[in-house]
């Protein structure tokens, strides 16, 4: 027969296991979170004792970013906020201890309450793990859920060990093919199994439990369509966009610096930081544009040091967007747009890349806190203590190219002085539709490069299908001095990233080749032209001999006839 549990320690087993029920979601934090309801602990006891036997479970939901703090009460709750997460390894070990004796009940219901007190230090707990338990381990599956089952009654470590399976998450509306994440693992906490039931009346014997669990997450998206590196007075913007998923904080612990950090390579792109706009995105679906107190951005050249994890290719120079916590909620979308300018180097390199990595940090300590934005902007993350954390790098990519054309004439010899417009194909490839893109003239060599033409199989950071790819026309306009332009004088061509790599020079097969004195083109159109015929005249005589003098003939007779009538007249 199991023995009954003394109200006044059954009291301190419902206070203790109404919070490891809850796993901690219901500890009270710095963000913009609401509490659902005011702590429920049991105030009566069941008079029945612990059930006998080994037929007790617990549920471990694992859901990210919650916006709302609500109590733990063991039962399942399908009001419990945030994003289910799947494929994240949670490991189960009994302690030692039977909870139906009563002293040792009143000893593991202390270190229970302890142990998962908000910012306990985990490590100066000395637990005692039953070795004759072996221990489990679950991976949440369905709607984020690890289920343990089959189980003797008992107080539990609950561990999350391993997120390397788990799936990417789409909070707020999120990219699940895109962006890189950074998962903050669970606290550990204890549970006891059975648990009371908030009235107080009953047993629980299949417990649920909400860790609160934190989720950061970093994406950049890039609009490149038809903009292009080419040379010009107002030189082509691509615009940007940087997104970051505000996590939650630890339990006991608060938010105290959240911002996200662009790198690039200078010399092929200028953003202009000055006009970006900041939003913050809530789970609603609401958009609020933040004014400029509550944001900071500072430039930050401190990328020599800063980990080459899906960095940016070359990149030498970036920005820091700082955001004020204060505004600031788990699962909030921080979305940053910037325009950047294409500049000149893009054209060497032909390859413009640009990421993004989210930085936050919690902390316990005021005195360690850090008002975002400060008085003056900040060029780099916190300092290290606390350490912040900091997702992978998301990377983006535009690919501009060049095309050659190469003029000549008799005797396949090189013309200089054509001139040349280049511009994306009309519906029959006949002819450029609407505005040229870049003109030009060739040289003495009887070449032309076009360069910094964005390529048509790669638009906004996605490959596009064959059958939708735009066709660029390359058109003569003038031929060089005493030359006919061709009957055909437009030419089309696809320039792709596999064209740009050989004009890189990591493909030696030639695209297109035009021999004439020793003249390579790779990516290019010959243009061939014809001299200009001067009209000759008809052979003369004969009959045409005949004609020509009676021509003379008839202007003499003329001439005579006017001089006698002018002579009369006199």
């Amino acid at each position: 027969m199991a023995n009954a549990i003394k109200k006044t320690a059954a009291i301190a087993l419902a206070a203790g296991l109404t919070f490891a029920g809850s796993a901690g979601i219901a500890a009270q934090d710095a963000f913009a979170q609401t509490r659902a309801t005011e702590p429920a602990l049991a105030t009566q006891v069941p008079d029945a004792a612990i059930p006998e036997g080994n037929a007790f479970s617990l549920n471990v939901n694992k859901k990210i970013n919650p916006t709302e703090l609500r109590n733990g009460t063991g039962q399942a709750d399908d009001q419990v906020s945030g994003t289910p997460l799947n494929g994240v390894t949670f490991q189960l070990e009994k302690l030692e201890g039977d909870i139906r004796n009563q002293d040792t009940f009143n000893e593991l219901a202390k270190l229970s309450q302890d142990y998962n007190k908000a910012g306990a230090d985990k490590s100066s707990f000395d637990l005692n793990i039953d070795s004759t338990f072996q221990a489990r381990t679950k991976e949440t599956a369905g709607q984020g859920v690890a289920s343990f089952t089959d189980l003797p009654a008992g107080a539990y470590l609950v561990t999350e060990t391993d997120q390397a399976g788990a799936t990417k998450a789409t909070p707020v509306g999120g990219d699940a093919a895109n962006g890189t994440e950074y998962l903050v693992p669970a606290e550990p906490f204890i549970v006891f199994l059975p648990m009371t039931n908030p009235e107080g009346d009953g047993w629980i014997n299949e417990v649920n439990v909400y860790p609160k669990n934190s989720f950061a997450r970093a994406e950049k998206a890039v609009e490149d369509a038809d903009k292009h590196a080419v040379e010009k007075e107002t030189r082509d913007s691509v615009t940007y966009t940087l997104t970051g998923i505000v996590p939650a904080a630890k339990e006991g612990e608060k938010l105290d610096w959240f911002g996200l950090r662009d790198a690039y390579n200078n010399s092929e792109i200028k953003p202009d930081t000055e006009n970006l706009t900041v939003k913050v995105v809530s789970a609603d679906g609401t958009e609020t544009k933040l004014t400029s107190e509550q944001y900071s951005v500072g430039a930050d050249e401190g990328y020599d040091s800063v980990s080459d994890d899906n960095l940016a290719q070359g990149a030498n120079a970036g920005f820091f967007v700082g955001v004020d916590t204060d505004v600031l909620k788990p699962g909030d979308k921080v979305v940053v747009t910037v325009t950047a300018q294409l500049l000149e180097g893009a054209n060497t390199d032909q390859q413009i890349e640009n990421s993004v990595r989210e930085y936050f940090r919690t902390s316990t300590d005021d005195a360690n806190f850090t008002k975002v934005p400060p008085e003056t902007p900040p060029n780099t993350p916190p300092g290290d203590t606390p350490p912040p954390n900091e997702t992978p790098n998301d990377k983006v990519t535009t690919y501009v190219g060049k095309i050659t054309v190469y003029k000549r004439g008799e005797e396949k010899k090189a013309l200089q002085g054509a001139e040349f417009s280049v511009g994306k194909c009309n519906a029959d490839k006949n002819d450029i539709d609407g505005d040229a893109i870049a003109t030009g003239t060739t040289g003495e060599d009887g070449t032309l490069i076009f360069n910094g033409l964005h390529v048509t199989d790669y638009v906004d950071d996605a490959e596009v299908a064959s059958e939708e790819r735009d066709t660029y026309c390359v058109k003569e306009t003038k031929a060089p001095s005493g030359y006919s332009l061709p009957d055909n004088a437009v030419t089309s061509l696809t320039l792709t990233r596999q064209d740009h790599i050989a004009l890189n020079g990591t493909n030696e097969t030639a695209k297109f080749e035009a021999v004439a004195d020793g003249t390579t083109i790779e990516n290019g159109v010959v243009i061939d032209n014809v001299k200009k015929t001067v009209p000759l005249l008809p052979s003369t005589g004969g009959m045409g001999i005949l004609i020509v003098a009676l021509a003379g003939l008839a202007i003499i007779g003329g001439g005579a006839y006017a001089a006698r009538r002018n002579s009369q007249s006199a």
